[in-house]
């Protein structure tokens, strides 16, 4: 079974279709029907921060002095929001990212990030 499969319609010239995990097909184009413009990753991450920023969302138990687990140590949605802004914008200057979407006329930089 691949990994992912294109979905929806043919993409516009220059660009790939999107992709989804296989066997998924019920699955709703866009996460928020009476949000159409959340449609990323990106989005979705802005949309929590707006809506639940000081709410922890990342936490992880730091290890003591004596090898035990301490108490949670939260990130807020705004807190993690911002580091990947500077993540984005760090990478965008190191690959020097230009590009425009001719067909739109509007400067779109993108780096694709594969794990």
């Amino acid at each position: 079974m691949p990994l992912s499969v294109e979905y929806g319609p043919a993409a516009p010239p220059g660009e790939t279709r999107p992709r989804r995990a296989p066997g998924y097909d019920e699955l709703i184009g866009i996460p928020y029907i009476d949000e159409p413009e959340v449609n990323t990753c990106s989005m979705c991450l802005k949309r929590a921060a707006t809506k639940f920023g000081d709410r922890n969302f990342l936490g992880h138990r730091a290890y003591l002095a004596d090898g035990e687990r301490g108490d949670y140590l939260w990130q807020t949605f705004k807190e993690v929001s911002a580091d990947v802004t500077n993540i984005g914008k760090g990478l965008k200057g190191l690959v020097k990212l230009d590009a425009t979407n001719a067909a739109a006329g509007v400067a779109q930089p993108r780096l694709g990030i594969y794990a």
